[in-house]
């Protein structure tokens, strides 16, 4: 089994993205089935909107495909990121 986590939050407080939900939503639909229709990947889909994602649900989720039995384990996430050097970026983050 091929399983995937696919996140897209485009729902930031202070700076929201658009096209993250859109990048998690495409994404399953390559990875979910071969050319010939069979299955690939089982994917799980998060998206802020319209889920509300925390850091901590955001973990279990990752640990939760990491626990499972699994052939190939996937993770995508389509959002902000940082270096680690912008604050302000930091700040926005510390919601997730």
């Amino acid at each position: 089994m091929r399983r995937a986590l696919l996140v897209g939050i485009d729902d930031y407080p202070r700076f929201p993205l658009q096209g993250c939900v859109n990048d998690a939503k495409r994404l399953a639909n390559v990875l979910e089935r071969h050319h010939d229709g069979k299955l690939n990947f089982q994917c799980e889909i998060v998206t802020a909107p319209p889920q509300s994602i925390t850091r901590a649900s955001l973990r279990k989720k990752i640990n939760d495909l990491l626990g499972q039995p699994a052939d190939v384990a996937f993770f995508h996430f389509s959002g902000h990121g940082t270096w680690g050097g912008r604050a302000e970026a930091t700040r926005s983050m510390n919601r997730y």
